[in-house]
């Protein structure tokens, strides 16, 4: 193969590209898009199992089903009588309080308590305490 063959070869290449090419954008017929109709769109979404609803039924729905106002949930005060025996740790109080839903968290009383040095001044005894309280005022209410 000499030079003169590959430059015809080329050629040829070229030329048939540029032929192919001209067909597909000049001579071919467009395919027009199909653009989807309203009835055939909502044909389409129910047989799906969509619902489909005009704005006006929408509106209509919405006066109609007015949200009735929920009633407020209102939480009893829980109070709890806690009795503390000679040798319960904090950890143990603090658990009971958990069991009894007057504080969320065992280690969060527990901590407190050992942080401030309160563990050592637990009192035995009978103490009302409720769901209200903070853990500063458990604490206060059990160390004195």
């Amino acid at each position: 193969m000499n030079k003169a063959t590959i430059q015809a070869f080329a050629a040829g290449i070229t030329f048939s590209t540029a032929i192919i090419t001209g067909y597909l954008f000049f001579l071919e017929p467009e395919e027009t898009a199909h653009e989807v109709t309203v009835v055939e769109a909502t044909a389409l979404l129910e047989k799906k199992g969509y619902t489909i609803e005009d704005p006006s039924q929408i509106e209509k729905k919405k006066t109609v089903e007015q949200p009735k106002p929920k009633a407020e949930k209102v939480e009893k005060a829980i109070n709890y009588s806690l009795t503390i025996k000679p040798g319960m740790t904090s950890q143990q109080i603090a658990n009971k309080l958990v069991n009894e839903h007057i504080i969320l968290n065992a280690e969060t009383l527990t901590n407190y308590l050992r942080r401030d040095k309160l563990h050592d001044h637990i009192q035995v005894g009978t103490f009302i305490l409720s769901k209200e309280m903070s853990i500063e005022q458990i604490a206060k209410t059990i160390t004195k």
